[in-house]
């Protein structure tokens, strides 16, 4: 073989292995290029995804901003309403206190002063009762001189005469509890028990009531049947129809009139009383009618 086919051979080769160099070169140059495109694009789409990110980032910090101001707002607005809603509570509460101790000192004022009134009026009720003590050994003082009985009979008597006109309740009664009517039947129990044959009773039935006097005529009846003489001042027309046998008429120092109490005499009497009929007669006479003359 010759040379010049050994240098042209090798001059061929040469030349393919620089063509082969030349190509990988280019090819790595290529490809670096692409690589540098490529990693350029992914780099720019990394730095957008990465904007999108930090953007919704800092739209959600600021959403979350605003949703912790709106909450931290409405926790404040909350509590600043329960404090407010306490507050007036305590004040509610310390003026329903106030009020309390303006009660409660009042209240003991007005203890202070009822435990004042209250000692004044068992003070005035104990000098009462002394009085009243002192009364009524007068009274059965009185007594005993008028009947003629000792202490303890002028005692006895009295609470028998009250037990018969029906007072036996009012031993311990002051006489300002008593009505009218009652009054006079104390008068009556003590004329029982005196012991006089004669006596007199003045108006013993001025202010009473219907039934009061009724009362008052069966006790005086019963003092009569046990023989007393008995005088009665009255203008009480019923009262005498019960109680009495005659009516003995003063006009200025005089008597001109001695009325027996008697069905016949009704005219009489009622002319004396200034009596009007206003319905059957009799009705205002309590039963007179008997012509014997005896008491009624």
């Amino acid at each position: 073989m010759s040379v010049s086919v050994i240098v042209t051979v090798a001059i061929a080769a040469l030349s393919a292995l620089v063509f082969l160099i030349v190509g990988f070169i280019v090819g790595v140059i290529v490809k670096q290029k692409t690589s540098e495109k490529e990693i350029g694009s992914a780099t720019q789409e990394a730095t957008r995804i990465v904007n999108n990110a930090l953007q919704e980032a800092e739209n959600a910090k600021k959403s979350r901003l605003i949703e912790a101001k709106d909450e931290i707002h409405k926790l404040r607005s909350d509590a600043d309403k329960e404090i407010r809603e306490r507050r007036s509570e305590v004040q509610k509460q310390e003026n329903r206190l106030n009020q309390r101790e303006e009660y409660l000192d009042k209240r003991a004022d007005s203890i202070e002063a009822k435990n004042e009134s209250l000692s004044q009026k068992l003070k005035e009720a104990d000098e009462k009762l002394l009085e009243i003590d002192s009364i009524k050994k007068s009274q059965f003082d009185m007594l005993e001189k008028i009947s003629g009985l000792s202490k303890e009979q002028a005692k006895e008597q009295a609470l028998l005469m009250l037990q018969k006109v029906g007072l036996s309740d009012k031993v311990e009664a002051y006489p300002a509890q008593l009505s009218g009517g009652q009054k006079q039947r104390v008068a009556v129990a003590v004329s029982m028990i005196c012991g006089k044959n004669l006596l007199v009773f003045d108006e013993p039935t001025s202010g009473l009531d219907f039934d009061s006097m009724a009362q008052v005529a069966g006790l005086i009846r019963r003092l009569s049947d046990i023989g007393k003489v008995i005088f009665v001042v009255t203008h009480d027309f019923e009262f005498v129809c019960r109680i009495c046998s005659r009516v003995l008429h003063f006009d200025e120092g005089e008597m001109p009139d001695d009325v027996p109490v008697v069905m016949d005499a009704l005219p009489k009497l009622r002319e004396l009383f200034s009596v009007k009929v206003n319905g059957s007669e009799g009705d205002r006479e309590g039963g007179l009618g008997y012509s014997d003359g005896k008491e009624r």
